[in-house]
């Protein structure tokens, strides 16, 4: 990262009331604004384990939350209801008013006072309007998911700033945590940066960091993150109230991405040939994994490598034991135990609130696999996986474009 830092305070950029405009000062690059007494802030956020500390940080940092958004909840059948028509829609109301108001995020909101929106694309003209009708001092976002219109950037006085779960310009994209844990690395953080018309391209505003342990999972790595992502945020929303803060570049040349939806799909199946450790690191990030048998899917919720026998040596994929929720199977260097369950469609399933369970919690929840498991010697279904890396910015420009003129499948490339 580059070492060129810029400060920014009260009369930098040479206006007599001290106050440096969007598109003003030294450097000629949109920045915030100067000391703010009594700042709005508007929260951006989806389904997350964050939303709700991110919200009180702000509150701690002396702003003011005059709203946030939440994704418009599905409960389960919703789209059934609809094909069915007005009559079954009427009668299922309250119901669905239940769901939609039972999230404990939402209740947060209302015992604080702070309107909550429910959106469904940032594109809609009808967010840009309420965004505007807002007249937020500066949007923040935690994990929102959506990549926001260049004429949205311009509708908060002091701008938008972003959360992201990296030491950026690292682990660029959608999937931070998941590429962490799969890569290896030793060392992750949280970064609150500047948005602007690319995705986590923004200067930053902050960043710290903490290391991570061999056997990380996706519910430690979201623990620590919170544990310094709160007064992070309070101490970036002080910085903006005072005007004195610090802009760090990113340097672009350093750059890497990583997407779980690109590299794996929808549901990652196993890739029996991969090393154990591997495919050990691919569950623990949270993909949501699963292997085949006969046609039938089997999820996986838990993964560890096994003690590697002579006596076990068989080829990958191979059932090599099993027993009520669980098969020990053969991957490419040495066996892997699964704790495997029902697979449930057209579900993004996140392994952080299951792998700490115990197998009788699992069966207890129904989340055990009630159906005829395979036999001891079977061989599973098995789809190789892409080169499990961060695509860099060259990979990004270069590769991608020219493999789809060329009309190659890419979806599986991680980017």
């Amino acid at each position: 990262m580059r070492s060129a830092t810029r400060f920014y305070s009260p009369g930098a950029c040479g206006r007599p009331d001290g106050i440096c405009g969007m598109k003003g000062g030294p450097s000629g690059k949109r920045h915030f604004e100067g000391p703010v007494v009594s700042m709005r802030v508007a929260l951006l956020t989806h389904s997350n384990p964050f939303r709700q500390g991110v919200c009180e940080a702000i509150l701690e940092g002396g702003a003011q939350v005059v709203a946030a958004t939440e994704p418009r909840p599905r409960p389960p059948g919703l789209l059934r209801l609809r094909r069915m028509g007005g009559e079954a829609f009427r009668r299922a109301a309250p119901g669905l008013h239940a769901a939609f108001n039972s999230d404990p995020f939402y209740r947060f909101l209302r015992t604080r006072g702070i309107p909550c929106a429910r959106v469904w694309r940032a594109r809609d003209p009808r967010f840009g309007d309420w965004l505007r009708r807002l007249a937020p001092d500066v949007v923040v976002l935690s994990r929102f998911g959506q990549r926001l219109p260049a004429e949205l950037l311009t509708i908060p006085r002091l701008g938008f700033v972003n959360i992201h779960c990296s030491l950026l310009p690292k682990l660029r994209g959608p999937s931070p945590i998941h590429g962490a844990i799969i890569l290896d690395h030793a060392e992750s953080g949280v970064t609150l940066h500047v948005v602007d018309e690319t995705i986590d391209t923004g200067d930053i505003l902050l960043q710290r960091r903490f290391s991570l342990d061999p056997q990380e999972t996706n519910a430690s790595f979201t623990e620590k993150a919170l544990r310094i992502m709160c007064p992070m945020v309070a101490e970036v929303i002080r910085m903006l109230r005072t005007g004195r803060y610090a802009r760090v570049p990113q340097d672009h040349s350093e750059a890497t991405y990583f997407s779980v939806r690109r590299t794996f799909g929808r549901f990652a199946l196993i890739d029996w040939s991969a090393p154990a450790r591997l495919i050990d690191a691919v569950v623990r990030s949270g993909v949501p994994c699963h292997t085949r048998f006969k046609a039938r899917a089997i999820r996986v919720w838990q993964a560890r490598v096994a003690a590697d026998t002579q006596e076990q040596r068989a080829r990958p994929g191979v059932v090599l034991a099993r027993a009520d929720g669980w098969l020990t199977v053969m991957a490419a260097d040495a066996p892997v135990e699964l704790t495997v369950g029902r697979m449930r469609r057209n579900r993004w399933w996140s392994l952080r609130d299951y792998e700490d369970m115990t197998l009788a919690d699992m069966g207890g929840r129904g989340l055990l696999s009630s159906g005829r498991l395979p036999e001891v010697g079977t061989e599973l279904e098995t789809r190789p996986w892409p080169e499990l890396r961060a695509r860099t910015a060259r990979d990004r420009c270069n590769v991608w474009p020219r493999a789809r003129a060329a009309g190659q499948k890419v979806a599986l490339d991680p980017g």
